[in-house]
């Protein structure tokens, strides 16, 4: 692994093996080794970068707090759990049936564009971020939105 976790716990195989009796479904063996060590960790400072997209992932969640997805699509017939999140909403899903890694963007609705064949292999894209020697970027913004209601509580501030 590349980048430096915080605050994970350690999980015996036991607490492991409730979650999945809970679950219904065994964890793929690289996401069991990484729990043992990492469970509900905080990844430093990163990025996901594929052609499709680019992600940080904020916060590994806790193995007890995984709940089946409702992926609600036809074509999807795995078992998916939310073992990341990126801060904006979307999730990284694991299929506890295929052990491919999925990321979900919850404004398209298309977990399939993204996808790794394993945990050990959606990891091994995680890259830290140098604050320091990332370029800047000539990307300028030509517009944005901003919610009228909360555009409202600016003005009365």
């Amino acid at each position: 692994m590349i980048i430096k976790l915080f605050n994970g716990h350690v999980r015996t195989n036991e607490e492991i093996a409730v979650v999945e009796e809970k679950l219904g479904k065994r964890f793929p063996d690289s996401y069991r080794m990484f729990v043992a060590k990492h469970d509900g960790a905080v990844p430093e400072l990163n990025e996901v970068a594929t052609e499709e997209v680019g992600f940080i992932i904020q916060v590994f969640n806790p193995i007890d707090q995984l709940t089946i997805e409702d992926i609600s699509c036809e074509e999807d017939l795995g078992v998916f759990v939310a073992i990341a999140l990126d801060g904006c909403g979307n999730k990284v899903l694991l299929d506890l049936q295929s052990g491919e890694v999925r990321f979900q963007d919850h404004e398209l609705h298309d977990s399939k564009a993204v996808s790794w064949k394993s945990f050990e292999s959606f990891v091994a894209q995680i890259r830290p971020i140098d604050l320091h020697s990332t370029p800047k970027s000539s990307i300028q913004v030509v517009s944005t939105w901003i919610d009228p209601k909360f555009k409202d509580g600016l003005k009365g501030s």
